[in-house]
């Protein structure tokens, strides 16, 4: 080739791979907003959707959006979420928390779909992460597959609840690679549909959890795992249904846990899937063969129809079992109701409650409290204080009422605080909806009155903070500006039921987290009721870009605290402005 002619050639290779690097759509947030559809939010033009910025979240409540060669959330990026809430898209590739180290967050809630016309590869290559949230009656249509930790060490998380629905074409594979983990939950009338097979892990680790009336439908196999991986099923009530169950295809290891519901499999599999039983694959209620109580007081029961060609596999304890409070579960509450449901046979149940573990397991100290019978499967409310570890049990006595069988004892934990908000409740459902719970609805702000110049949340959804948050999911914007006709900024929650907080016994402290900004300026208060505390800690202090702690006694802010109406968080301060966030407001016995 002659000389010219290659430097023809480069100058073309140059200028297509040039033309390419901007091919694509690259999500700026340039457009003022957090919307999808804005096209000033997007540089670049066809070719895949990319958003790749570190914390970036990114909306569709409406109209039907279109990616046809494909979209990529997290391709190389961190923390990135896209939420729809209403409206579609419909995409070509999907990737999610590709590359290394890329992690995102996908919410598809409400009148929100999803509909892709190839794949979804989320949680890909080595230390990313993707979570897929399905719920509240969404939809999430893939006409192929979905893999998740496909190439290296990624970590995938689907959570299907609330009547929502995933429909896969194709097949469904988790932890794919040597390293990857995956946790698939379908709960509360969820659904998953998987066109051929499912794989619970393949060389990484795997689970998948159906609850609550979830119900999975495999048109092929089921593998617990495939290859040489770790997977585990838990059904812990709905339905599972596979065309074949196939436990430790190579060598991995398998279990197949059976507490509620029923699994379903093609044909007249009993042999084979007593088979498993007899091995220890197949289990009930944490017990397997071999294990003391399995095959007594619990088992699982395999039952052939033949009218439908379907094996059925259900499990039986003769034991009390789903307790609430959970085993080890921390509950924020003056009261507590326990529940359980009851185990075959059980004509009545022996109620035993207190604080240590020894009386309890043994029956004695004064800790029995209740004989209910068969129907009555909770007791309470009990009075509960903070700081404190309980421990219960319910024994089951038999129809006969000759033998009682010894329950599990169960704990949890009251902690040291009371919560005042949380911020957790909070949701972005139209105000016309009756489970709408707006943050700026509970915390009203100075929106319509000029003197007061402070906003709670944001101007389109999510309106509360999801990234900058202590604990929990979600925190409580609050931006200032004491300029023009306003002389101060301030957010009011007024309590539905006046609190009495010296009811609430010993606490003492008034505790919130609040996250300041750099150019924050202006004097942090809380007001209580009519009484006004301001914040004793350095003025620098709501400029640190990080969590912080005030603690205010309780006897600083006077009387009616067994009346307490309103509570309010501000900033004082001629020409003050900025950005606050708000956290965690509780009450505690000491400051933590």
């Amino acid at each position: 080739m002659c000389r010219k002619m290659i430097y023809l050639v480069s100058f073309v290779l140059v200028f297509a791979l040039a033309g390419s690097a901007t091919a694509n759509k690259q999500w700026t947030g340039d457009g003022g907003d957090n919307y999808w559809s804005n096209p000033a939010n997007w540089s670049g033009d066809g070719g895949f959707y990319i958003v790749d910025l570190d914390n970036a979240t990114v909306l569709i409540d409406s109209g039907d959006q279109t990616a046809e060669n494909g979209t990529r959330i997290g391709d190389y990026g961190s923390n990135i979420t896209l939420n729809i809430t209403g409206g579609s898209l419909t995409s070509g590739q999907t990737r999610l928390g590709y590359n290394p180290g890329a992690s995102c967050t996908v919410n598809i809630s409400g009148d929100g779909s999803f509909v892709n016309t190839t794949y979804i590869r989320m949680a890909y290559d080595e230390g990313s992460a993707c979570t897929i949230n399905l719920t509240d009656n969404a939809t999430a249509d893939v006409d192929t597959y979905v893999r998740i930790g496909t190439k290296g060490a990624g970590n995938g998380i689907v959570n299907i609840t609330d009547n929502a629905s995933m429909n896969l074409g194709g097949y469904f594979r988790s932890a794919y690679y040597e390293g990857s983990r995956s946790l698939v939950t379908i709960s509360s009338n969820g659904k998953l549909n998987v066109g051929d097979y499912y794989r619970v892990a393949n060389r990484g680790d795997g689970v998948l959890t159906v609850k609550d009336n979830g119900a999975v439908d495999i048109a092929n196999a089921l593998y617990v795992p495939y290859a040489n991986g770790t997977g585990t099923v838990n059904l812990q009530g709905g339905t599972i249904h596979a065309g074949e169950l196939v436990i430790e295809k190579e060598d991995g290891i398998g279990l197949v846990d059976i507490w509620d519901g029923s699994l379903l499999l093609d044909d007249d599999v009993a042999a084979s899937v007593n088979a498993h039983i007899d091995a220890g694959k197949i289990g009930a209620f944490g017990l397997r063969a071999g294990e003391p109580g399995f095959g007594t007081t619990a088992n699982v029961e395999v039952n052939y129809d033949s009218g439908a060609n379907l094996t059925t596999l259900t499990a039986y304890t003769l034991l009390a079992y789903n307790p609430s409070p959970h085993k080890g579960q921390e509950v924020v509450a003056e009261q507590i109701t326990l529940s359980w449901s009851a185990g075959r046979g059980a004509a009545s149940h022996d109620v035993y409650f207190g604080t240590s573990f020894e009386d309890v397991n043994n029956g004695t100290g004064g800790t029995f409290i209740s004989s209910q019978p068969l129907a009555e499967t909770s007791y309470g409310p009990i009075d509960c204080e903070i700081g404190q570890i309980y421990y219960w049990k319910v024994n089951e006595v038999n129809m006969a009422e000759t033998t009682t069988l010894e329950g599990d004892v169960w704990s949890f934990t009251i902690p040291e605080y009371l919560v005042v908000d949380d911020f957790e409740s909070y949701n972005d459902l139209d105000s016309t909806d009756p489970e709408s719970n707006r943050i700026f609805l509970t915390w009203a702000d100075g929106y319509k009155q000029p003197a007061n110049g402070s906003i709670v949340g944001y101007a389109v959804a999510p309106f509360t903070e999801q990234t900058i948050v202590h604990s929990g999911t979600q925190s409580m914007p609050l931006s200032y500006d004491n300029t023009g006709v306003a002389t101060y900024s301030e957010a009011e929650r007024t309590f539905a039921v006046a609190q009495d907080w010296i009811e609430a016994g010993v606490l003492q402290m008034l505790v919130l987290y609040f996250h300041g900004a750099a150019g924050n300026t202006g004097q942090l208060y809380v007001k209580l009721n009519d009484s006004k505390v301001v914040y004793d800690g350095s003025a620098d202090d709501i400029k640190q870009a990080l969590w912080q702690q005030w603690p205010i006694d309780l006897a600083s802010l006077g009387a009616g605290l067994q009346n307490v109406t309103k509570l309010g968080i501000g900033i004082d301060g001629n020409g003050a402005g900025g950005t606050l966030y708000v956290d965690d407001i509780r009450l505690y016995r000491l400051a933590p």
